[in-house]
C-alpha cells in the first residue's frame, strides 16, 4: 500500500500535521478545537506575513456567518496553547490583523505519523471535525426559525445562545434597563469575591458603553453577592426590567460560567448561556456575554456600538486581570480600597504601557482620594492629572479619562475646563451616571443650581438605587438651602444604608442650620462612630454655633493634634473660627486654604458655614481669586 507524502510544519517544540489535523508537542498530542486548529494552520501556512482580520475570517469560517469577536477569542485560546516559555508566537497588528512570527520549518513525511499520538486521540479529533458542520447546520436552521438571528452559534465556546419566541417578541419592546448581579461562586476560594464582582463590573462597563440600555452601576449591585440571592428580588429592588444572573464554578485552571437573562416582571428567561473552555479567558467571557445580552435586547447594533462592546484595551491577560482587580478595590471607595486599586492599576500599566483604561483607573483613584481628603492635595493632584492625560493621549474617546480630568480641573479651579471635560464624558458615554453626578457637583459649587438639579436627576434616573447618587441629591438640596427636602433625602439614603458616612455628616449639617442642635449632635456622633476624624470638624462647628464654645475649642485642639498624622483642611478650621465669631482667624485659615488649593475652598460660594463672612470684602476677594464670581 502506498502513501502520499504529506506536509508537516515544525516550530519550536511543536509539530503541526495538516493532513491529520493534529498538533503535537514533544511527542504528545495538544488538543485543539476545530476552528482553533484552522486558525493556527492559516497562520502557520502564511508565517511571517500579516493576515488581515477579514482574510482570516474568510479562511477560518468560509461558509458561516459568525460574530467578529470569535477571531480575537480564538487567537487568545491559541496564544495560551502555543505559548513557548513566555514568548508569544502570534503578533497583533493593531486595527489590522495578526502575524505568525515564529520560525517555521516545512517538512514532508512518507505518510507515517512521526508523532507519538494515540489512535484514540485521532478519532476524537476526527469526531469533533465531523460534528462541527452538523452543529453549525442545526444552529442555522434554528436561527432561521427564530427571527432577528437571536439564537447564535458560538463556535469558539461550543455552545449556543438561545432566545425563545415569546422573549424574542417581548424583549426589544419592553426591556429598557438591566442589573448585572455579581457572578456567584458555586465553590469557594479566596479570589471568589474579586472574580464575581470583577467579572460583573467588566460586563457592566461594556454594556454601559454600548449606549443601548440603562445599566445599574457596580456600586448599586455589589451587595448581591450571597449565593442564595433571588435574582428577581434583586431586580425589583434595582427597579429594572431585566436582571443578568450568573454563576461560576472553578476547578484548577478550569472555570465554568452559566448565565441567564431574566425578565423581572414574570421571571421569563430571555437568554441563557454556558461555557467552560473559554471561561478561563476573561476577555472572552466579558465580550461574549456583553455582546449577546445587547443583541438579545436590541438586535440592531451599529458598527460603532459593536466596536465598543468588543474592544480590547489590552491584549495581555495578566494586565487585564490586574485592571479588573483594581476596579474591584476602586469600587469599595474606602481609603484602603483606593490605595489597593492604585497598586493594581500601576502593575497593569507596567505590563502594558499603552493600557488606557488602567491609566484612567489610576486617575480616578487619585481624584477619589482627593475628594475624601485621604491625602495632601499637592501630592495627589499632579498624579491624578498626569494619569488622566496619559489615558487621553492613548485613547481620546475614553469617557472615564475625561471625567477624571474634569475632576482634576475642578481642583485647579479651572471651571470652564472642567465643565467641557464633563460634557465630553457624557457625549462619549450617555449612560455614564457618575459623569452626570460629578457634573452636577461642579455646577452646584458654581452656584448654578438650576442647571445642577437636572444633571443629578438624570444620574438618579440612570441609577435610582445608588446610595452615592441619592446622597448627592441631598447635598444639592442642602447647599441650595432647601433644608426640609434635604432632610427627607438624607433619611431616605440612610434607610438604604444606615452606615453611609456622608449622609450622617450632611444630615447633621442640615439640623445645625435649622437650629436643631440636639439632633445635629446625634447625627454627627453617629458619623464619629464610623470615622472620628471625618466628623471632628463638623462637631466643632455645631458646638460653636450652638454656644458650646469650650467644646468647639476642644475640637480645634483635636484637629491640631490630628494634623500631625493626616491632612486637615484649613477650610474646616476656618469654619469653626467663623462660627465662634473670630473673623480674622477665619480669614487667616481661608488664606491658607487658598494657598494650598484646599478642596473645601471650591464650596465657598454656596457653603452656609461661611454665611457670617459674606458681607466682608475679604470674602468677595477670595471668591474672585478662586474664579467663582
Amino acid at each position: 500500500m502506498s502513501h502520499q507524502p504529506k506536509q508537516i510544519y515544525e516550530f519550536g517544540p511543536f509539530r503541526l500535521d495538516a493532513a491529520e489535523r493534529l498538533l503535537s508537542r514533544d511527542g504528545g498530542v495538544v488538543p485543539l478545537q476545530p476552528k482553533v486548529f484552522d486558525l493556527l494552520l492559516a497562520l502557520v501556512e502564511r508565517h511571517g506575513r500579516l493576515l488581515e482580520k477579514d482574510e482570516l475570517m474568510k479562511v477560518v469560517w468560509p461558509d458561516t456567518v459568525v460574530e467578529e469577536v470569535n477571531l480575537p477569542n480564538n487567537i487568545s485560546i491559541l496564544r495560551k496553547t502555543i505559548n513557548e516559555n513566555g514568548r508569544q508566537l502570534i503578533e497583533t497588528v493593531p486595527k489590522r490583523g495578526y502575524r505568525f512570527v515564529a520560525e517555521v520549518r516545512e517538512v514532508w513525511s512518507n505518510g507515517l505519523d512521526a508523532t507519538a499520538h494515540s489512535s484514540i486521540a485521532i478519532e476524537e479529533k476526527r469526531e469533533n471535525i465531523e460534528e462541527a458542520p452538523a452543529r453549525q447546520k442545526w444552529a442555522r436552521r434554528r436561527k432561521a426559525a427564530i427571527a432577528a438571528g437571536v439564537a447564535l452559534l458560538c463556535v469558539t465556546a461550543g455552545v449556543y445562545f438561545g432566545l425563545g419566541r415569546k422573549a424574542e417578541k417581548a424583549a426589544p419592546d419592553s426591556i429598557r434597563s438591566i442589573a448585572v448581579l455579581p457572578f456567584k461562586p458555586l465553590n469557594h476560594s479566596q479570589d471568589d469575591e474579586y472574580l464575581g464582582i470583577g467579572l460583573a463590573d467588566a460586563v457592566i462597563t461594556r454594556l454601559s458603553g454600548a449606549g443601548k440600555i440603562i445599566v445599574r452601576s457596580t456600586g448599586s449591585v455589589s451587595k448581591y453577592t450571597a449565593s442564595a440571592q433571588d435574582p428577581l428580588v434583586a431586580g425589583r429592588e434595582q427597579q429594572v426590567d431585566a436582571v443578568l444572573d450568573a454563576s461560576l464554578w472553578r476547578s484548577g485552571d478550569k472555570v465554568r460560567v452559566t448565565a441567564r437573562l431574566l425578565r423581572v416582571q414574570d421571571g421569563m428567561p430571555l437568554w441563557t448561556w454556558q461555557c467552560e473552555e473559554l471561561c478561563t479567558d476573561d476577555f472572552a467571557v466579558q465580550t461574549l456575554i456583553s455582546e449577546q445580552v445587547v443583541r438579545a435586547l436590541t438586535p440592531q447594533l451599529t458598527g460603532a456600538e459593536r466596536a465598543r462592546l468588543t474592544k480590547h484595551y489590552t491584549e495581555d491577560h495578566e494586565a487585564n486581570r490586574l485592571y479588573t482587580l483594581g476596579r474591584f478595590y476602586w469600587n469599595k471607595r474606602t481609603e484602603q480600597g483606593l490605595k489597593k486599586g492604585i497598586e493594581c492599576f500601576q502593575q497593569a500599566v507596567e505590563i502594558d504601557s499603552n493600557y488606557a483604561l488602567a491609566y484612567a483607573g489610576l486617575a480616578e483613584c487619585y481624584v477619589a482620594l482627593l475628594g475624601n481628603a485621604y491625602g495632601a492635595q499637592e501630592e495627589l493632584l499632579p498624579k491624578a492629572k498626569a494619569y488622566a492625560l496619559k489615558a487621553m493621549e492613548i485613547d481620546s474617546a475614553l469617557a472615564e479619562a475625561h471625567s477624571a480630568l474634569a475632576g482634576v480641573k475642578s481642583y485647579e479651579w479651572d471651571w470652564p475646563g472642567a465643565e467641557k471635560q464633563y460634557q465630553l464624558a457624557i457625549e462619549l458615554n450617555p449612560g455614564y451616571a457618575t459623569a452626570y453626578q460629578r457634573y452636577s457637583y461642579l455646577l452646584m459649587r458654581m452656584g448654578r443650581f438650576e442647571e445642577s438639579f437636572p444633571k443629578i436627576e438624570k444620574a438618579l434616573a440612570l441609577d435610582p438605587v445608588s446610595i452615592s447618587i441619592n446622597s448627592s441629591l441631598g447635598d444639592r438640596l442642602y447647599f441650595a438651602g432647601r433644608y426640609d427636602q434635604a432632610i427627607e433625602q438624607f433619611r431616605k439614603t440612610l434607610e438604604m444604608d444606615p452606615n453611609f458616612l456622608r449622609a450622617h455628616l450632611l444630615l447633621g449639617a442640615v439640623y445645625t442650620h435649622t437650629g436643631k442642635y440636639a439632633e445635629a449632635i446625634g447625627e454627627l456622633n453617629k458619623a464619629a462612630d464610623l470615622s472620628r476624624d471625618s466628623a471632628l470638624a463638623a462637631l466643632g462647628y455645631t458646638y460653636a454655633v450652638s454656644g458650646a464654645r469650650n467644646k468647639a475649642r476642644q475640637s480645634l485642639a483635636e484637629l491640631q493634634e490630628m494634623s500631625k498624622r493626616r491632612d486637615v483642611s484649613p477650610v474646616d478650621v476656618a469654619a469653626i473660627y467663623a462660627a465662634l465669631g473670630e473673623r480674622d482667624q477665619a480669614f487667616a485659615w481661608l488664606e491658607k486654604g487658598f494657598q494650598r488649593r484646599a478642596f473645601g475652598m471650591s464650596f465657598l460660594k454656596v457653603d452656609p458655614n461661611f454665611d457670617s463672612l459674606r458681607s466682608d470684602p475679604r470674602f468677595a476677594d477670595l471668591l474672585r481669586r478662586i474664579g467663582l464670581t
